[in-house]
């Protein structure tokens, strides 16, 4: 048994080290809590494959939930639904989250990375985390749903409570029960918005949500406001760790900086090395729907299986160097951070590119920020996430855009 706890909320840093040492001696363990931990990439790989109409081995239902929390159907999020339900809602969630609304979103991330950037130059002090790489993913997911920018701030608020609060492991807070009983302003705003794009579409996510058919299927209020829930776990928290992440490694490594900013082409490179090397998801909580053995190890049906994302990420017989971050490796792509196959992250695209827009904007109008000297890495007190809980810097103005 082992002692690794990888649902630890007070861990300080992600223990790196720990996960690479049993991912060569151990790399199926059978932890001190009852679970199992996987740490090889093609484990872990072969496991977030296995989904969508038939699943084989390994379920995604309940992913995150505690063992005892059960979920009505509709309430359940996009992540932890398995079979043809799942099939089915994610096509009209893809429908829906087009790819053109994503690009066409652009504009958008760059007024706003500008806009907070030049407040942060005329303060000449900022928190990079709680003054950049937060409200960004926030105030995206906002404007994509179709909310006025007078909501912003209050979608923010909210967006915050769902993270934080008990709702996603206990589908609960001391407030009642499910998503609604749990945050009920922002089920009451979801289902009036939904109400007023029903009688009034725009170009907006919540538009193309009420209105979107696959198959002569379409959302329900419970499952539009369930799937916004899904789309703010799962995009606002990673994607300001993917932005934290890749700030804090450019501010700590001049060599790095400078190549970056004398070649923007590395910039998408330098998002994904930090996807695989920094991965803003730890963990994929897997339940076994039969007896399997992995690595020799025999798991029984039922059993959780915790998939380190970390571990596949860094595995050397992957990625050459795993700990070192290389803006020219190769094979950055094939890391594990955005999952594989049915669960793809669908929101990859959008993520991608509000990071590559987030960096470029710094560099163009940042010249130095150094980070305080008394400055300690922490890593937020999530236990399935990773990113910088702060990042203190002093802020000069760049003289002029550099493209």
């Amino acid at each position: 048994m082992e002692k690794l706890d990888p649902f630890d909320s007070n861990l300080t840093e992600v223990p790196y080290g720990e996960i690479a040492e049993m991912r060569s001696r151990c790399p199926v363990a059978h932890l001190d809590s009852g679970f199992y931990f996987a740490s090889r990439h093609d484990d872990v790989a072969a496991a977030l494959r296995d989904g969508g109409p038939r699943v084989k081995v390994f379920s995604h239902e309940g992913k995150m939930r505690a063992l005892d929390v059960v979920v009505p159907d509709d309430e359940q999020l996009t992540g932890e639904i398995e079979g043809p339900r799942h099939t089915r809602l994610r096509q009209l969630l893809m429908t829906a989250l087009h790819q053109r609304l994503v690009a066409a979103s652009e504009p958008f991330v760059r007024e706003l990375s500008r806009s907070l950037l030049d407040d942060i130059i005329k303060r000449g002090r900022a928190d990079l985390v709680a003054d950049y790489a937060v409200p960004i993913p926030s105030q995206v997911l906002a404007h994509i749903i179709g909310l006025p920018r007078e909501d912003f701030v209050l979608f923010r608020a909210w967006s915050e409570e769902v993270v934080s609060g008990d709702y996603a492991t206990q589908n609960k807070s001391e407030r009642g029960e499910g998503l609604k009983g749990a945050h009920p302003e922002f089920c009451a705003y979801i289902d009036d918005l939904a109400a007023d794009r029903l009688a009034n579409p725009r170009d907006d996510l919540i538009s193309r949500m009420v209105h979107a058919e696959v198959d002569g299927s379409r959302f329900n209020i419970t499952q539009i406001r369930s799937s916004i829930a899904h789309l703010i776990m799962a995009g606002n928290e990673t994607t300001t760790n993917l932005i934290g992440n890749a700030l804090y490694e450019l501010l700590t490594a001049p060599t790095l900086l400078t190549r970056v900013r004398a070649d923007r082409s590395l910039i998408a490179a330098l998002v994904e090395e930090s996807l695989r090397r920094d991965p803003p998801v730890l963990i994929q909580p897997r339940t076994t729907v039969t007896h399997v053995a992995l690595r020799d190890v025999a798991i029984p049906c039922g059993a959780r299986v915790v998939f380190s994302i970390a571990g596949a990420n860094r595995d050397g017989s992957v990625f050459v160097a795993p700990d070192e971050f290389r803006v020219d490796r190769a094979n950055a792509k094939d890391h594990m951070s955005f999952g594989a196959g049915p669960h793809f992250c669908p929101g990859a695209p959008l993520a991608r590119l509000e990071a590559r827009v987030a960096i470029e904007e710094f560099l163009d109008r940042v010249e130095h920020a150094p980070i305080d000297d008394d400055y300690e890495h922490h890593k937020i007190k999530v236990f399935w996430a990773n990113g910088p809980d702060s990042l203190p810097v002093t802020v000069t103005r760049a003289p002029r855009p550099e493209r």
